[in-house]
């Protein structure tokens, strides 16, 4: 008599993965207002197709999008590829497509616009001077005196000649 294998736990747990995804609903259909339904699958995007073929009853259909994803998990003994997919298909006649009906052309969509952009923010002052800075000046009776830079570097303050209210602004 042969003596009893051992199972690994990698192998046990992979097992016991694939069983609970086996027994959830594999497919979810949202049937939309503009015709299209959306298909999101627990499977791998040919299987969600093999689905949307069935939806659409054997008849043409178009797949406006679809993504196929691999989540890959699972350490270095166990590396399990979990497989979603989606799909937005839209169903056609049973026979050809009708005269001037372009199966490829995409309905528009139902979700509300984006936002506008905010707007960008102003350009910045240039830099005239340093604030705080201070230079020497001539008033306009001719006094000497001192200015300083502004506090947001656009340029200097009057000029003050000590209690004299005489300013040659920006030099």
């Amino acid at each position: 008599m042969e003596p009893p294998r051992r199972v690994s736990r990698a192998a046990l747990l992979a097992t016991l993965v694939l069983g609970a995804s086996c027994a959830t609903a594999p497919v979810a259909v949202e049937a939309r207002a503009d015709g299209t339904k959306h298909l999101r699958c627990k499977t791998s995007l040919p299987d969600c197709l093999d689905e949307a073929e069935r939806l659409c009853q054997g008849r043409h259909y178009v797949v406006l999008r679809a993504v196929d994803e691999h989540d890959h998990r699972g350490g270095p003994e166990l590396n399990l590829d979990v497989r979603t997919s989606e799909a937005i298909v839209r169903c056609g006649p049973a026979i050809a497509w009708p005269p001037g009906q372009d199966p490829m052309a995409m309905a528009p969509e139902t979700a509300a616009p984006a936002p506008p952009a905010p707007a960008p923010p102003p350009p910045p002052v240039a830099r005239v001077c340093v604030p705080g800075v201070t230079q020497p000046c001539t008033g306009s009776a001719g006094c000497s005196g001192g200015q300083a830079c502004l506090t947001d570097a656009s340029g200097f303050g009057p000029c003050d000649c000590g209690g004299e209210a005489t300013s040659k602004g920006r030099p």
